[in-house]
């Protein structure tokens, strides 16, 4: 048996799968499928582990792509911005201003910090990465 299959292995037994498959569709701004894993078990505050990423959740990967509608749905599942601060900057540095203000409206703070392990080292705001990348 090769090494993927012990590790698809792994992650069904612990979830992973799901929890990956919800933010690759949140990223897309697939709804439904994102909706499907929930409703199958998925972790709503977990974070992607796929190589090169960002540590994206469904909810930061959905904001940094502008998919308003999969924040929205995201929302109604019992999503807290305001405990995902990578979420509104996500937002904030792709210059998606509808999922922002969708975002501040639910409780994100508009001077969230990304922690540095999030961030690559660095500390981030939402008004930072916005200006970074010439949004207004």
């Amino acid at each position: 048996m090769n090494r993927w299959w012990i590790l698809a292995l792994v992650g069904l037994a612990f979830g992973c799968v799901s929890n990956e498959k919800m933010i690759a569709a949140a990223a897309n701004g697939e709804t439904g499928t994102v909706l499907e894993a929930v409703d199958d078990g998925a972790d709503l505050t977990f974070r992607s582990r796929a190589p090169g990423g960002r540590g994206d959740t469904a909810l930061s990967a959905a904001a940094r792509n502008g998919h308003r509608n999969t924040v929205e749905a995201l929302l109604r599942k019992g999503v807290k911005p305001g405990d995902q601060p990578e979420a509104i900057v996500a937002a904030a540095e792709g210059g998606h201003d509808s999922v922002a203000q969708l975002l501040l409206d639910n409780g994100a703070s508009p001077n969230a910090l990304l922690p540095s392990e999030v961030a690559g080292g660095e500390v981030r705001s939402p008004l930072g990465m916005a200006s970074l990348n010439g949004h207004r």
